[in-house]
């Protein structure tokens, strides 16, 4: 599978594709599910935005604690670079 793919002059990722796409598919199908078992739309979307909003912070969380020794050494660059700043002002 290629990672990414050119679309009318820009790079898209295949990954993120499939993730929107995923995310159109998953709300159409809940918008039917909710419909035959009679469940108020603005219910749905609610719960549908909820679920969206979890599953942002949930893999914030997991790219978090998969790249603890990254990220580390990106704040122990960050603070060397800001005092290599500073010490070009004074």
């Amino acid at each position: 599978m290629f990672p990414t793919f050119e679309l009318f002059g820009r790079e898209m990722s295949v990954y993120g594709l499939c993730a929107a796409l995923g995310l159109v598919v998953c709300g159409f199908v809940g918008t039917f599910l909710a419909k035959k078992f009679g469940i108020v739309f603005e219910d749905f979307i609610v719960g549908f935005v909820s679920a969206l909003i979890g599953l942002f912070i949930g893999a914030h969380i997991i790219y978090g604690l998969t790249n603890i020794p990254l990220i580390v050494l990106a704040f122990k660059n960050i603070g060397k670079l800001w005092f290599l700043d500073f010490i070009k002002v004074i």
